[in-house]
């Protein structure tokens, strides 16, 4: 990634038990982090209103190179909360 460019993560919610609720946060990790260690937040989370595709708030690299993401799922009364890993497929 370039520096200055911006980034974003998109997090897709499947349909599950009962009404969809909860949010969904998103960190990001600058290249070299590779186990990542230092989360940066992207944005504050973002309420969940059914399954569906979620969308970070944008990031501005501000290093050349691969970042990282991890998308977190709340859960909710109905549903178990749920986070990637870091370095799972297409989260850099």
């Amino acid at each position: 990634m370039p520096v200055g460019d911006t980034i974003t993560d998109t997090a897709h919610l499947g349909s599950r038990f009962g009404t969809l609720g909860g949010n969904i946060s998103f960190e990001v990790f600058r290249p070299g982090d590779t186990t990542c260690n230092s989360p940066i937040a992207v944005g504050p989370a973002i309420p969940v209103i059914g399954p569906g595709d979620y969308i970070s708030a944008p990031y501005n690299a501000i290093t050349a190179g691969s970042y990282r993401w991890i998308a977190h799922y709340s859960g909710d009364a109905d549903n178990d909360a749920v986070s990637n890993f870091c370095n799972d497929t297409n989260e850099n």
